[in-house]
């Protein structure tokens, strides 16, 4: 044999072994996308069409576990069922998520004949199970197991006797508070945190967000009626009037969102790129703080009005303004009141150090912390107070307009 022979045999020789390699590899490959599923990954993705089956599979059990019930005291209404125990395991098993999807959708079957019991039950499956899957995610030990289930029990029982009481005292129309509360939060931690952290406006995407959930809010517990669109221009009217006396309030004193105690994280994920406008937080706060005291009162004069009007519809525009304004009056009080103690008690331990300091009234009431509460009370309340007089003249003007154009 020649020596080029040898040399082209050991060309092919060395050469054969990769060929080999890369047409198992392209072999591999193309088994793999041959071999993945409808869903387009394979299973060990995220949406895999085992982790679909699997959550189908919980949302099953739960569906069927949620028809055993067990009646708890007196109230016939109030029953156990142990779609719960399902919904912890699928959130052990495959995260919060899964917990979340499996409480929602486990209940699907209730919703038309209870929708009311139906909310009630999803809250509590949620607060059992989203939080006891969070704590496992991040101690995976038996302790970690343990200490999920008890702080998810706490929190389900918590909420069940809140729920309870709303609807024991409140009827249908505490249940339909329980949906609008439930709105309120999707729309502060769904779109309002979301977007400030994008960069939106501040003060603006405040004042929507809170307007929004003001109207969607009275159209849930009051219906759409005169007297609920009566109090959502009331709401908003009073929203943006607290809006405003917070930038003057803010103006006057020289304190922004900058001077806020808990700022500092912020400004340190600020510096990272984030886009957070700091300045407008102050009555970014305002307006959210006064945005359920505002509904309230809004909401009680239209009412009021509304039966007034009812009772008496023969009472002028200037009459049933005057008796508005006095049903207002002994609403004034105890509002303004009520948002001051608010925002001082939220701070009430760092109150109490400052006082033991020994520092005098001037020095206490000239702290940073103690003025941006007072700021942040009074400007609230003086949005709750003006609002009470707008809700009086949109309520009048509405409800004897046909009079006036007869």
């Amino acid at each position: 044999m020649s020596v080029s022979s040898r040399i082209r045999m050991q060309v092919v020789r060395s050469v054969a072994p990769e060929a080999e390699g890369s047409a198992s590899t392209s072999t591999a490959s193309t088994s793999a996308k041959l071999g993945s599923h409808t869903t387009g990954v394979a299973d060990s993705g995220r949406w895999s069409t085992r982790r679909i089956a699997m959550y189908a599979l919980f949302v099953a059990l739960a569906m069927v576990t949620s028809f055993i019930e067990f009646p708890i005291t007196p109230v016939t209404w109030l029953k156990y069922d142990p779609s719960g125990i399902v919904c912890l395991i699928a959130g052990f098993a495959y995260g919060p998520a899964a917990a979340a999807i499996v409480s929602v959708l486990g209940f699907v079957p209730h919703m038309f004949a209870n929708p009311w019991g139906s909310l009630m039950a999803v809250l509590v499956a949620l607060f059992l199970s989203v939080p006891a899957a969070f704590i496992y995610r991040k101690i995976r030990t038996r302790k970690g197991a343990a200490i999920g289930i008890l702080v998810g029990a706490v929190l389900a029982i918590v909420v069940a006797l809140f729920i309870a009481a709303a609807v024991i005292v409140g009827g249908r129309t505490g249940a339909k508070s329980l949906v609008a509360l439930a709105v309120t939060l999707v729309c502060l931690f769904g779109v309002l945190l979301p977007a400030l952290m994008k960069g939106a406006n501040t003060l603006l995407m405040t004042f929507i967000v809170c307007a929004y959930v003001a109207v969607v809010s009275l159209t849930i517990v009051g219906g759409v009626q005169k007297k609920s669109v009566c109090a959502m221009l009331g709401a908003v009217a009073g929203t943006a009037l607290a809006l405003l006396f917070g930038l003057l309030a803010q103006a006057l004193t020289r304190v922004d969102g900058l001077r806020i105690e808990d700022v500092e994280p912020l400004l340190q994920l600020r510096q990272t790129g984030t886009p957070i406008g700091l300045r407008g937080l102050l009555v970014g706060g305002i307006i959210i703080s006064a945005l359920g005291a505002v509904m309230d009162v809004t909401m009680g004069i239209a009412s009021s009005l509304a039966e007034v009007h009812a009772a008496n519809p023969q009472l002028s525009r200037r009459e049933l303004f005057r008796s508005g304004m006095n049903i207002g009056r002994d609403m004034v009080g105890t509002m303004t009141n009520t948002l001051i103690l608010a925002f001082l008690g939220s701070g009430f331990t760092l109150i109490l150090y400052l006082y033991s300091l020994g520092l005098s009234f001037r020095q206490l009431m000239s702290s940073a912390y103690v003025s941006m509460e007072v700021v942040s009370g009074i400007a609230s309340s003086v949005g709750v107070i003006l609002s009470i007089p707008l809700t009086a003249l949109i309520t009048a003007a509405v409800f004897t307009r046909e009079k006036q154009q007869s």
